[in-house]
């Protein structure tokens, strides 16, 4: 049986950057550069590398990435099993959330980084690249939306974060925790999403900048005021708390929800939501389809969650790190994170 064949794209960060003679740590390796430090990746898939980028994970831009969305989907439609997209670390949640939203294929797109340069004692970048390529080419992998791949432990992109600044186990859900391991070179699944989130999102219909504010104590919220006059769309508010605002920001508040679209968010994931998250992602045998599907909100027996079952989600309501779909019942149907909706 001929070996799977992934697309493995660098586009910087720390995993690519080297010190040079005056001592400036800069992106310097390619993707075949990476390739070539993995002893046994020939053994996991044939790669197929490219390089359209090179800058730390902090400066690429939105456009960046659904360039990255647009590449992705048109070698995983044309050839290729799988996908790796290897970037800096201190955006690998913002871009695997964005292209959990718009890759449209259903085989598997993985995002991994280093939290260690290449010439670091310790290197983790090839241990992350071995494992994140495991994941990419394994069928079992298929239709999970984004995932990201670290410390071989396989996250969801809509729940992963970015939890300490220098650890090689930064990367962390926790709200659900990791959806499986790469154990001894092979992904095994423990958890899997009940559903993906897929917005009707459009490139090219004009620019909608939202802005991001943090409450913080005495805040007199000068910032919402301008917003309008600073050519913002829509507001995300990191509230204190459960979402509180300063008493004196309220009417700033109501008046900003007359003109463009405000979201109010808390500011700590309660111990409740994250047990509910983690039993709604369990996955259950669709007697009708004798596969993993989607827990019936209405328990019926049988159910492959394709029919009249599967509510609309009408309400949206956040915290600081995640964001719920819920519909009438308050029965969860989705999930995003917070700090995407700008």
């Amino acid at each position: 049986m001929p070996a799977p064949r992934i697309l493995l794209i660098a586009l910087g960060g720390t995993i690519t950057m080297t010190r040079d003679a005056s001592g400036t740590i800069s992106p310097a390796l390619s993707a075949a550069d990476l390739v070539r430090a993995v002893p046994g990746l020939e053994r996991v898939a044939d790669v197929e590398t490219t390089s359209p980028l090179a800058l730390p994970g902090a400066s690429l831009s939105i456009d960046d990435v659904l360039d990255v969305a647009a590449r992705v989907d048109d070698r995983l439609d044309n050839g290729v099993d799988g996908a790796v997209v290897i970037q800096g670390t201190d955006t690998i949640e913002e871009t695997a959330f964005l292209l959990d939203l718009v890759v449209r294929s259903e085989r598997p797109a993985v995002v991994t980084g280093a939290m260690r340069g290449a010439q670091a004692a310790g290197a983790d970048g090839p241990a992350n690249i071995l494992a994140a390529a495991a994941v990419a080419a394994s069928p079992r992998m298929r239709g999970l939306g984004t995932l990201v791949v670290l410390n071989d432990e396989i996250h969801a992109a809509r729940f992963v974060q970015k939890s300490h600044t220098a650890l090689p186990s930064a990367f962390a859900s926790p709200a659900a925790g990791p959806l499986g391991h790469v154990i001894e070179g092979t992904p095994r699944l423990r958890l899997q999403p009940t559903m993906r989130i897929r917005p009707a999102l459009q490139r090219g219909v004009g620019d909608a900048p939202v802005a991001l504010v943090r409450m913080s104590l005495g805040d007199d919220g000068r910032l919402l005021r301008e917003a309008r006059r600073l050519g913002y769309r829509g507001v995300v508010i990191e509230g204190m708390g459960a979402g509180h605002v300063p008493a004196p920001i309220a009417p700033i508040v109501g008046d900003l929800v007359q003109s463009m679209p405000v979201v109010l968010a808390s500011m700590r994931d309660p111990p409740s939501r994250r047990r509910m998250a983690s039993r709604a992602r369990r996955p259950t045998c669709c007697a009708a389809a004798r596969s993993p599907r989607a827990i019936c909100p209405a328990s019926r027996p049988g159910c492959c969650y394709r029919c009249c079952c599967a509510p609309t989600p009408i309400a949206l309501r956040s915290s600081k790190r995640s964001v719920r779909i819920a519909d009438r019942g308050g029965r969860i149907q989705g999930y995003g994170t917070f700090q995407h909706l700008t």
